[in-house]
């Protein structure tokens, strides 16, 4: 198998910009064997917390990942993602009032 590294570099760029877009929510949910899942929030993937291998602990959440490449995204795009997650709470906020 051939892998294109530039195909590669779009499609992860493309799950950058959707996901600072719109990051995927982070909510954990128990499934039908009783494992403790989460959303990856780059891809949207469910993962196994108990198994993941990749995470990143931010203002006291700890997000989970697939794998390394889309923590190292996250990671990437902390301060993106973060002023979003913010303007997002303050906006629900804001409607409360």
């Amino acid at each position: 198998m051939i892998v294109d590294s530039g195909a590669i570099t779009v499609v992860v760029q493309t799950l950058v910009i959707a996901s600072a877009c719109k990051p995927f929510p982070s909510t954990m949910i128990k499934d039908d064997a009783g494992i403790m899942q989460t959303t990856d929030p780059v891809c949207g993937m469910q993962v196994d917390i108990s198994l993941a291998l990749w995470k990143t602990e931010v203002e006291a959440q700890t997000f989970y990942f697939c794998g390394a490449i889309c923590k190292r995204t996250f990671d990437k795009n902390l301060d993106k993602l973060l002023d979003l997650e913010r303007l997002k709470k303050k906006r629900q906020e804001d409607q409360i009032e």
